[in-house]
């Protein structure tokens, strides 16, 4: 792909018709004597700036990047626009294209090399609403600018962006994260939210009862995991776009501050849902705030975004969120539907809402940092319903894919169809998670009971979810009553904990639902999990050389916590309908070290550590008596006696207590 774009600038003349004038961008470089603009690369992010000497009207400025090869079949990614639609990879036709608000990826179809890659991302979303159109030609940035005009002299730097060039998709997403953490000085939580969400096992019907339960369950369960209760939409008077965000006295007799307190006294933070941005006209608070409201335009029917300019709205906001914060005694805040307050996101700009005293991006951050003052810095804010990169440095955590519950619509017919979805869009979304904002899967449902949403799966689909979940790396919320499980189900939940906070990446990015997704916390391990999305009876063979691991590797099944023996290729054996297996990956250890333990699902990775002193191996972590811990020590160092499996290299031990320590007898 050529990195000397052509510039297209639409404007809208005295006549009020539109024009477009197209200009050469050379060594970054433009102008015809009306505008001028430059491209500056640094770190290989590109800033673009106009400059005008006239008050010109502008509609649109694209910047059209072309391919070296035009005629080449491809196949190309497109990362949508919000944090809730689902992405997907195709073949692209000669008349195609796809848009994204965020990143298009493309490369030869016929050739299967990654090393071939182009694209474009955006690093920024910080004051023009701006996207991505990729077709068989090249690839369009192109910014909204309003119809406003520009003021004379004034500079305007537009949204930045990353050039993926012939380079692997892996590489590329990997800088384009650093820079959008750099960018906009982004920030994640300091431990990842687990704990239970309300929403996809009570929807609306929430109330006091079912929570303190909950509350309890989670510290019965999981009291050195659990950091979190939330209770989703359902908890407040009028619907679910109310504006003003009063408890149901009904549902909550002693209040939410009752709720906070409980919840607190366990240790764990308390989370809300609100979508703080919308005002329904069934809300009792709609007379009251309607003057605050966008009259002219509908985010659906009965449902109005409120006016993000208007500083009476601005003060109405804070004076909310420090009423959340203070009186309900939140740290934790889901923020939905917040794409309502900026308009349509379709095929073009037209229906994006309009401010007066700045561009729509910019006007939508001010109000959502409004949030982020009144709040505080030690409050967690989850976006969802958002422009994948308009809450970057302001919100610490993101949802990456859709819910994983629509109910029985046309287009998701069953709970099947929306987790396949579901899960090719986190995984495809993996880099997300280290930009600055942690990711959120959607919740864990595991359930094997239609509660009347639709949702009614099979175990192997249960574990399928699970393990996508466990190997998104970010946000864990079970959305079940986790003494209503079975056992089996339970601990698709339990043994997940804690976290493993490594995100896995495709190992075939442009799979549209990765078959194989590798997660590699520290140098040397590597989490492999196998998905089957068939619906027959299958098996699955993935060589360990895929991911970088030379000659034979230790391979451990994750879920059944077993140690499989040395190989050069995992062999799944036979795969039930619609489900996954998960791997633990490892070269056999130089010294004496712990090697595994069945306390989770990633095998104690993250819950025990060793020590090899020269004489004497020291293991660490807690023994609770429920997982089994086993120690490798390599051929010319003595294995202690007890249950031991020989390998090529040494010796796996399984240890009668964590707090053993073996001396040296080499």
């Amino acid at each position: 792909m050529r990195c000397h774009p052509v510039l297209r600038i639409e404007y809208v003349s005295a006549d009020g018709k539109t024009a477009e004038r197209e200009i050469p961008v050379e060594e970054g470089k433009a102008s015809d004597g009306r505008t001028e603009f430059s491209l500056t690369e640094r770190g290989g992010i590109f800033a673009p700036r106009l400059v005008s000497a006239f008050p010109d009207r502008l509609r649109y400025v694209k910047l059209f990047f072309p391919f070296t090869d035009p005629d080449a079949e491809k196949i190309c990614y497109a990362d949508a626009y919000i944090t809730n639609e689902c992405t997907k990879t195709d073949r692209l036709s000669a008349s195609g294209s796809v848009r994204s608000g965020s990143l298009v990826l493309a490369k030869a179809w016929e050739d299967g090399n990654s090393e071939k890659t182009c694209g474009i991302g955006f690093v920024t979303s910080v004051r023009f609403f701006s996207w991505l159109v990729l077709d068989r030609r090249g690839i369009t940035v192109a910014y909204y600018m309003e119809d406003r005009e520009l003021v004379p002299g004034e500079n305007y730097d537009l949204e930045k962006f990353m050039i993926c060039s012939e380079e692997p998709a892996e590489a590329f997403l990997e800088r384009l994260s650093s820079a959008i953490r750099l960018e906009n000085g982004a920030r994640e939580p300091a431990e990842i939210p687990v704990g239970f969400c309300s929403w996809s096992r009570y929807y609306g019907e929430v109330n006091e009862e079912k929570i303190l339960y909950n509350a309890e369950q989670m510290h019965k369960h999981l009291p050195e995991h659990a950091n979190l209760v939330q209770i989703d939409d359902g908890w407040q008077l009028s619907g679910s776009f109310c504006g003003d965000w009063q408890p149901d006295p009904v549902k909550f007799p002693h209040g939410i501050g009752y709720i906070s307190d409980a919840v607190h006294s366990l240790g764990m933070r308390f989370g809300l849902w609100l979508a703080p941005f919308m005002l329904a006209e069934e809300s009792a608070a709609y007379d009251r705030l309607r003057g605050m409201a966008r009259q002219d335009h509908r985010f659906i029917e009965g449902i109005y975004a409120f006016e993000l300019d208007d500083p009476e709205y601005l003060g109405y906001l804070y004076a909310l969120f420090r009423r959340i914060k203070e009186e309900y005694r939140c740290d934790y805040i889901k923020l939905d539907f917040l794409y309502g307050a900026i308009g349509n996101h379709g095929e073009t700009a037209e229906g994006i809402f309009t401010y007066k005293s700045d561009y729509c991006m910019a006007v939508f951050r001010r109000a959502l940092s409004t949030i982020r003052r009144a709040v505080g810095e030690d409050t967690v804010l989850l976006s969802c319903g958002a422009p994948m990169l308009a809450t970057a440095g302001i919100c610490d955590c993101r949802r990456v894919a859709c819910d994983i519950i629509w109910g029985k619509k046309k287009e998701y017919p069953s709970s099947w169809t929306i987790m396949q979805d579901a899960a090719g869009t986190v995984f495809h979304r993996y880099f997300y998670n280290g930009s600055g904002a942690m990711n959120d899967a959607d919740g864990i449902v595991v359930r094997d009971h239609d509660v009347g949403d639709g949702f009614d799966c099979t175990y192997s689909e249960a574990r399928l979810w699970a393990t996508a979940v466990a190997m998104s790396g970010g946000v864990t919320l079970v959305n079940e009553e986790l003494d209503d499980l079975s056992p089996a189900r339970r601990d698709l939940f339990l043994k997940q904990l804690p976290p493993l906070g490594a995100a896995g990446r495709p190992v075939d990015f442009f799979e549209n639902r990765p078959s194989a997704v590798a997660a590699e916390p520290v140098p040397g391990t590597c989490f492999i999990a196998l998905f089957h999305y068939g619906d027959e009876y299958g098996e699955m063979s993935f060589p360990v050389s895929k991911i970088g691991f030379e000659g034979p590797a230790m391979i451990f099944d994750c879920w059944e916590g077993r140690y499989l023996g040395e190989a050069d290729v995992i062999d799944t054996g036979l795969m039930l309908p619609h489900s996954a297996s998960l791997y633990m990956v490892r070269k056999a250890p130089a010294e004496p070290s712990f090697l595994y333990s069945t306390g989770n699902v990633f095998l104690g990775q993250n819950l025990h550590g060793s020590r090899w002193t020269g004489d004497r191996l020291e293991i660490s972590g807690r023994d609770d008596g429920k997982e089994d811990i086993f120690a490798f020590f390599p051929d010319g160092y003595e294995a202690p006696e007890g249950d031991a499996v020989r390998t090529a290299e040494g010796t796996v031990v399984k240890l009668a207590a964590l707090q053993q320590t073996f001396g040296d007898t080499h």
